[in-house]
């Protein structure tokens, strides 16, 4: 209690500092391994764990981005098809219409 804070709280505060401005910037998209990768080109010496739990302590979480799959070629293929029914009529839902070949 009566000794003074350490170098290593005072670097941890002006790291605090510097990730809530890398998070700020990215709009909450960057986790631990980007930060600290932002931080190693800005020229601190610090490690990824470190950020991690830095990170941790400020609420700095990162924001998850929902990643889509789309078939490319799937909208050019129901596009392309036409109706080879001899009445024209169009199914309303699957596994009614049965084709032999």
């Amino acid at each position: 209690m009566k000794r003074p804070r350490s170098e290593r709280k005072y670097q941890d505060d002006d790291l605090k500092v510097q990730i809530q401005k890398i998070s700020d910037d990215s709009a909450g998209r960057y986790g631990s391994p980007r930060i600290w990768k932002a931080l190693l080109t800005k020229g601190y010496e610090v490690s990824r764990k470190r950020v991690a739990r830095l990170m941790q302590e400020l609420g700095v979480v990162a924001r998850v981005m929902r990643v889509t799959c789309r078939a490319p070629g799937i909208i050019r293929f129901l596009a392309s098809g036409e109706n080879l029914r001899p009445d024209g009529a169009v199914p309303k839902s699957g596994n009614q219409v049965w084709v032999l070949t």
